[in-house]
């Protein structure tokens, strides 16, 4: 049996997690495996026992050319499997990664049906784990987002995921459930391009060309990639997922903290006394959302708190 009191590994899910390992190791697939949490899942799940292997996904450049098809290839030969069969997918065409913004939509289907196919043919799957986004939502305009907000005008991007998901639900049948994570900014080495990275950039150059706004509001758009892998583990341990089924959750940090408390925390990281120079006094700029995850935590999701997923943010900027 692995040792697994190590801190790679979220301590709600230990006792389970251990009771599990004595029985099975797991066989998990997974696409995305060189991105930022790709590895962050893979890092959990190898030093929790389990075998990862790494679903390639070839094509010519970036952005995804639309005219080719997608390859996929194993990353290393498929291993004898000791027990079930898991399928997580991380890859995708984001804002980040693909300079053609025109190319997202297009290219995340036809990613996302090249690998229902790869696994519907070649895999015996279990569970299938798509990692999704919060970007499906599009314009929020509530107070608080769950599972039953309702999408408003999702960009490219929020739209390819939202079409990715009914894409992935045709997987569904007696043999396979199929689940779908709506995640925030997930906290990983080198993240960028978020709320939370271009803040902490800001305050760490002292340089004020980022401001937060609506300071007052909660906030807690943020989750710890441990604690997404950790939810995957729970799912899979005992089978707690019934065949014939899809599901959706959002996923985010318990106890939500104000964006006031959220600059004053990445000021005091930084040695920074001042930390209201970091933010916008404006009025009516109160109005915020926070993501209601309680349908995850009900299922065994055991998130950190929103203060503790970002010292771990910092903690990776350096």
């Amino acid at each position: 049996m692995h040792q697994i009191t190590i801190e790679c590994l979220s301590r709600n899910y230990r006792k389970d997690i251990s009771f599990e390992m004595k029985k099975q190791t797991r066989l998990y697939y997974l696409t995305g495996a060189s991105g930022r949490i790709g590895k962050a899942i893979t890092k959990y799940l190898e030093i929790a026992g389990h075998d990862v292997v790494p679903v390639n996904i070839q094509y010519k450049e970036i952005p995804f050319s639309v005219k080719e098809s997608f390859k996929i290839q194993l990353g290393n030969k498929r291993k004898e499997s000791r027990g079930p069969e898991y399928f997580i997918h991380c890859a995708s065409s984001t804002p980040d990664n693909t300079l053609e913004k025109s190319l997202i939509y297009p290219s995340n289907l036809k990613l996302a049906n090249t690998v229902k196919e790869f696994v519907r043919n070649n895999l015996n799957v279990r569970n299938f784990f798509n990692c999704s986004s919060m970007s499906t939502y599009g314009q929020i305009r509530t107070n608080v987002v769950d599972e039953e907000t309702t999408p408003c005008n999702p960009d490219g991007y929020g739209l390819s995921k939202l079409h990715s998901e009914e894409i992935f639900n045709d997987l569904t049948n007696e043999d396979m459930s199929v689940v779908h994570f709506r995640l925030p900014g997930v906290v990983c080495k080198n993240m960028t391009g978020n709320f939370i990275s271009r803040l902490a950039n800001s305050v760490r150059k002292r340089s004020e060309d980022f401001k937060a706004n609506k300071c007052n509001a909660q906030f807690n758009n943020i989750v710890y990639p441990n604690d997404i892998a950790g939810f995957i583990e729970y799912l899979n341990s005992k089978d707690r997922l019934k065949s014939y089924s899809n599901r959706m959750y959002v996923l985010a940090a318990n106890q939500p903290i104000t964006i006031s408390q959220v600059v004053k925390q990445i000021c005091d990281y930084y040695g920074e006394v001042n930390w209201e120079k970091y933010t916008n006094q404006r009025e009516n700029q109160d109005r915020g959302f926070i993501i209601n995850a309680e349908k995850a935590r009900n299922d065994g999701f055991s998130p950190k708190s929103t203060s503790e997923v970002l010292a771990e943010c910092l903690l990776s900027f350096g």
